[in-house]
């Protein structure tokens, strides 16, 4: 585990950014409806309404994603060639 986040470092600020991403996402409420049958979800008001906010912030986020692709914004590229042997 620790050698995994070691040679993640440079990854560091994307991995970063999603979490925030997801954990907004997430601890507004927990994603899920609820019912025995397919049917019986239409009547779990909360979870669906859950489930639309969500369905409109991941939009968003991938709205951002793209304008910033637009904006000559480039995605963060990882360093994986350097490895250490650390059994020497």
């Amino acid at each position: 585990m620790f050698t995994q986040i070691r040679t993640d470092v440079s990854r560091l600020p994307d991995l970063l950014s999603v979490a925030v991403h997801f954990l907004i996402i997430i601890l507004i409420n927990w994603p899920m409806v609820h019912g025995g049958k397919a049917e019986e979800v239409l009547s779990d008001e909360e979870g669906l309404q859950i489930m639309r906010n969500l369905g409109r912030n991941m939009a968003w986020m991938l709205r951002c994603i793209e304008a910033g692709k637009a904006a000559g914004i480039a995605a963060p590229v990882a360093e994986n060639d350097k490895r250490t042997n650390f059994i020497r």
